[in-house]
């Protein structure tokens, strides 16, 4: 996360280990996955902002254009880079279970229907 201390160890082979020593406080935001028309790379877009990414981080959660995607940015720090938290998938319809695709939604029960009973 930009901003974060961070203390470098070189080993005895050269490799260099980064380890983090000090967090900054961050701010999460929601925003929505894009592509940059310019360099075509993927961003979001989070409360007017624009903000880069890194591919692996979405790769990881399966990201696609137009998720929500939960960021963290440094909260006393302008940065044009943040962490993805999560990405939020809009539900689908159908389920790739055909057996649940013919359940009714008032057949389903929820946790809290049972709230009286306690």
């Amino acid at each position: 996360m930009c901003g974060d201390r961070l203390k470098l160890a070189i080993t005895h082979d050269g490799r260099f280990l980064y380890k983090q020593t000090g967090p900054v406080e961050r701010n999460r935001l929601k925003g929505v996955l894009i592509e940059d028309e310019e360099t075509n790379r993927l961003c979001v877009l989070a409360e007017g902002k624009i903000y880069h990414m890194l591919t692996a981080s979405l790769t990881f959660f399966h990201a696609e254009l137009g998720d929500e995607v939960v960021i963290l940015v440094p909260q006393n720090r302008e940065c044009s880079w943040a962490a993805v938290e999560n990405v939020i998938k809009e539900l689908s319809t159908t389920s790739p279970y055909p057996a649940l695709n013919t359940v009714e939604d008032h057949d389903l029960l929820s946790p809290l229907d049972d709230l009286d009973t306690l």
